[in-house]
């Protein structure tokens, strides 16, 4: 994952689903598994941020919290008013 780039959202995007074929490909199917390919992939500053979260160990072990916690994250608010 590359948290510099400038659409961060769609760069986060194109990461998730890579990281669900690599997966795939490799049938990893247990979720801790999962959760763990997804936190090594989102490299020093995601990594930074999950520390930074109030996510539990068990949450974090949980590849639907991740995916949400990271999504929230980059779901770029958006004013119909401007």
């Amino acid at each position: 994952m590359t948290w510099e780039a400038p659409n961060a959202a769609e760069t986060f995007r194109i990461f998730k689903q890579k990281l669900l074929l690599v997966c795939e490909d490799n049938d990893v199917q247990d979720p801790k598994k999962v959760a763990r390919k997804i936190q090594i992939g989102i490299n020093d500053e995601g990594l930074r941020r999950l520390n930074a979260s109030s996510l539990s160990e068990v949450d974090k072990e949980d590849p639907a919290k991740l995916w949400k916690f990271f999504e929230d994250q980059l779901r770029v608010s958006v004013n119909f008013r401007i």
